[in-house]
């Protein structure tokens, strides 16, 4: 009995529909072989932790279709949620699911180093501790978990939900497998960057904290002379530059030797300590004091005249002598003498600067000490 055009018909229908679905299967694999491509190139090329956890989860939707999605990094004996897309953040950044206690898929995941399916999250499984109670009103019904494979270790996973069940499929697992091995290595280097900034930073503070040290006087805290001397050298040129007055106070503790000889050297510490303070406490933020030697101190002043750097002289002045210090309990006051300079007034350069200042200083100290003496013109 021959085949009725009718039957025929259908047979053909029947043969174009398979090739059909063939086509599209084959359009949707090589889609998807070059979802994998073009993420490998994305994930690639983020460095930045805060970066690639949202890259992992755009680039996946590409890869595996997904209502809402987490990523989880193994601590110890728990996975924990570090990014999601579609879930409450609030709810389940931070939570923490027990690996080794067996009652939940992504214990599965991480000890079998395999993906994991649960076809619907509602129906029966066997896990005890599964779903998460926020799950349930989350209208999540498929559920599968891929772990985060690198080095031959486990460090995470990342799971995907649907809305439908029995969503999932070996295939689906495959895709998401290939995907979690690139998004592994992005999340290694990021760690490895992320470990390798914090270490760089570490470094510059502590590279930071030595140049301090080298700048600092240790018994003062006050900068030191070699930063005194970078220091002038740039007020200067700017103070030239502005057509400015630069002034410098070079300060020196009156009858010193004689502190230390009565009183020992750990009181005379405690005075320049003091002194010190005292000077640190009443200067501008423009203003740089510095330990210059011994019991000198210096004082550099920008845009401050001859006349308005004596009258701060002399308030420091009869500061210092109303210090109680330890030196004297009961004897005589701290006294300092003081000598200004002013640039270009007395010099152009820094080091004519200083010693204008320091001959100043020796003459209110040969005027008869606590007081305070601008330079001769």
């Amino acid at each position: 009995m021959g085949t009725t055009a009718e039957e025929l018909l259908v047979h053909v229908l029947a043969l174009a529909s398979a090739q059909a679905r063939e086509l599209a299967a084959e359009r949707e694999a090589r889609r998807q072989e070059q979802a994998l491509i073009r993420s490998g190139q994305v994930l690639s090329a983020a460095l930045d932790l805060d970066d690639v956890l949202p890259v992992i989860l755009r680039e996946l939707r590409h890869v595996v279709s997904y209502d809402t999605a987490s990523v989880q990094e193994r601590r110890g004996d728990e996975v924990v949620i570090v990014g999601g897309e579609g879930i409450d953040l609030d709810v389940f950044e931070g939570h923490g699911f027990d690996v080794l206690d067996g009652g939940t898929p992504n214990g599965d995941v991480l000890k079998g180093a395999r993906p994991v399916i649960v076809s619907d999250i509602l129906a029966e499984h066997p896990y005890w501790n599964f779903p998460h109670p926020a799950h349930l009103d989350s209208g999540v019904r498929c559920w599968m978990g891929v772990p985060l494979l690198l080095g031959g270790e486990c460090t995470g996973m990342l799971t995907l939900d649907s809305y439908t069940p029995d969503f999932y499929t070996d295939e689906h697992a495959r895709m998401a497998l290939a995907f979690a091995s690139q998004a592994a290595v992005a999340l290694g280097n990021a760690r490895s960057f992320d470990a390798l900034r914090s270490r760089m930073a570490e470094v510059e503070a502590l590279q930071e904290g030595l140049r301090e040290q080298a700048t600092r006087d240790p018994l003062t805290g006050l900068h030191n002379r070699r930063h005194l001397m970078q220091c002038l050298e740039r007020e200067v040129i700017a103070s030239a530059a502005e057509g400015s007055h630069l002034s410098v106070a070079l300060i020196d503790v009156d009858h010193f030797k004689a502190v230390n000889d009565t009183y020992g050297h750990a009181i005379g510490d405690q005075v320049l300590a003091d002194v010190a303070q005292l000077l640190a406490s009443q200067v501008r933020e423009t203003d740089v004091v510095c330990r210059y030697g011994g019991e000198e101190f210096v004082v550099l002043m920008p845009a401050t005249t001859a006349d308005e750097a004596a009258r701060r002289a002399d308030r420091w002045r009869r500061a210092v002598a109303s210090l109680d210090s330890p030196a004297a309990p009961g004897h005589a006051h701290l006294t300092v003498s003081v000598g200004i300079a002013v640039a270009p007034l007395h010099a152009s350069m820094g080091d004519g600067l200083l010693r204008a200042a320091d001959e100043a200083m020796y003459a209110a100290k040969s005027g008869g000490r606590d007081r305070v003496v601008v330079a001769e013109a």
